[in-house]
């Protein structure tokens, strides 16, 4: 009863912090949030205006005037699942918070980011180790699984990817492979021109829902 009291809980503070997101945007300018972002204005063949974003190398909308999220659900299946209320609600963030800076190329740790270390544990266990796990003995499939998502060849480790999540947030997956003696490791770094694209918590969530498409696409992949 208690988890179940949890789970409802947890629901109700996702949905009020999606209400709230939705609202700082309505008071923003559209052309303004798209100058920002990296997004533009969309008009659909019925007439609804649209704020059209890229995420993971998709369209999403975002209809005007409630700013309700409108997307492919059958392009998502394919991608591991229809885009979730905790992806939802780090979008509508990214479009309230992002400065319009694109990635400088530039890659920086989770903890070295502003507030960063406070959440480093939460961000290894939830994101890195997950994303080493699922890689280790079979790193050269990093590059076609982060390719569906739109990820291209890194320059860092054995074998790394970069992926634009969004217009103007970038990840950088890194493995190196072990051998005999040593556990081939990892490493999941940001473009360093993130503190000015999305708040240390959403980054958090951000990664570990890549890294979760990431598993759910390996899994159908190598099943």
């Amino acid at each position: 009863m208690n988890g179940k009291k949890q789970d409802n809980n947890r629901e109700k503070h996702l949905h009020l912090a999606r209400d709230l997101a939705r609202e700082k945007l309505k008071a923003m300018e559209s052309a303004d949030i798209c100058k920002r972002t990296g997004s533009t204005i969309r008009q659909n063949e019925a007439g609804a205006t649209a704020i059209s974003t890229e995420y993971l190398g998709k369209p999403l909308r975002i209809v005007l005037p409630d700013m309700t999220l409108s997307y492919d659900d059958e392009e998502w299946m394919e991608r591991g699942g229809p885009v979730s209320l905790r992806e939802e609600i780090f979008i509508l963030h990214y479009l309230i918070s992002a400065q319009g800076t694109p990635p400088s190329g530039n890659a920086v740790l989770f903890r070295d980011m502003d507030g960063g270390m406070a959440y480093d544990s939460i961000f290894r266990a939830r994101s890195v180790d997950r994303f080493v796990r699922a890689f280790r003995d079979r790193e050269d499939l990093l590059a076609d699984t982060a390719g569906i998502f739109g990820g291209v060849p890194g320059e860092m480790g054995n074998v790394s990817v970069r992926l634009r999540v969004l217009p103007y947030a970038e990840l950088i997956f890194v493995l190196w492979k072990g051998d005999e003696e040593i556990l081939s490791s990892g490493n999941i770094f940001f473009d360093d021109s993130i503190s000015g694209i999305l708040p240390t918590e959403d980054c958090v969530v951000m990664t570990e829902t890549v890294v979760s498409r990431f598993i759910q696409v390996l899994g159908r992949n190598v099943g």
